[in-house]
Order: C-alpha cells, then sequence, then structure tokens
C-alpha cells in the first residue's frame, strides 16, 4: 500500500524571485512565515512535505529542506 503524502497546499507561493541577493531558501521560509504570521495557516497546520514542496514549486529539495529549518541570527 502506498504511503499518502498529508499537508496543505500552501497558497503564498506564486513565484520565487531569482534574486542573488535573497536566496531561494529564504524566500520560502518568508512566505511560510508570513502565512503563520497572518492566520493564513492555522496552529496545528501540516505543512506539505519537503518532496512535495519542492516539487510543487518546482526546486530542490536541498532548496526547500534549510527552509524548514532556517531562522535568522539575532544581533
Amino acid at each position: 500500500m502506498a504511503k499518502q503524502s498529508f499537508g496543505v497546499a500552501l497558497p503564498v507561493f506564486d513565484r520565487l524571485a531569482t534574486d542573488p541577493v535573497i536566496t531561494l531558501y529564504r524566500q520560502i521560509h518568508e512566505r511560510i512565515r508570513g502565512a503563520i504570521l497572518s492566520g493564513g495557516l492555522a496552529p496545528g497546520t501540516r505543512l506539505p512535505s519537503s518532496r512535495r514542496l519542492a516539487a510543487d514549486l518546482g526546486v530542490s529539495r536541498n532548496t526547500v529542506e534549510p527552509a524548514f529549518s532556517w531562522a535568522p541570527r539575532l544581533p
């Protein structure tokens, strides 16, 4: 039996900018964070897996994984 993938589709992703200043993983992180802070993602909502999100965005899984764990350094 195939394993089912759970997680909400993230409507916050239009297009990722190919900006050399802001990395792709940071853009992904900021959009997820923004959705949480704005109430677009309710507490307890499951995010898609890194594989699913990478496929949806057309990027490498190695780009998505740091987005889930990245945190800015505080001064």
